[in-house]
């Protein structure tokens, strides 16, 4: 009993912080054969929702954290990739109405549109001061 709580107490120490897990685990070969219950309840205890198979009666932690890194891993480039995706199409949707809004002005000089009629238009559509004196300037 002893020897288990220590062994928890250690994992527990080291659960937030890597490059302590990794050595508790090359340090402690025994974490490589735990009771499932056991193994599990040291899950629960730092937080984790990783789910050990039910088949089995002992449980290597060395391979549940590997397992836990690389799905953690996935997770972090999902979201890196899901976060990338979102802000390029904000940006390409920037790009869009700004090289829509130069075209309309230049469409517009070519009506002979008058300047305060274009700037007054631009004001309602929410273009900032600064966007309204690019744009007028366009030729």
């Amino acid at each position: 009993m002893e020897k288990f709580l220590k062994m928890a107490l250690q994992y527990v120490c080291a659960s937030n912080d890597r490059g302590r897990m990794e050595e508790l685990l090359k340090e402690h070969p025994e974490y490589q054969s735990l009771p499932r219950n056991f193994a599990q309840g040291l899950l629960d205890i730092v937080g984790s929702h990783y789910q050990l198979d039910n088949k089995k009666e002992t449980f290597n932690m060395c391979k549940a954290i590997d397992d836990m890194m690389k799905e953690s891993e996935m997770k972090g480039e999902k979201q890196g990739m899901k976060q990338g995706m979102k802000q390029g199409m904000k940006q390409g949707e920037k790009k869009g109405c700004e090289r829509m809004a130069r075209n309309f002005v230049r469409f517009m000089r070519k009506k002979a549109l008058p300047d305060g009629m274009l700037q007054e238009f631009l004001v309602q559509q929410n273009f900032s001061p600064e966007q309204i004196a690019e744009l007028c300037a366009i030729r």
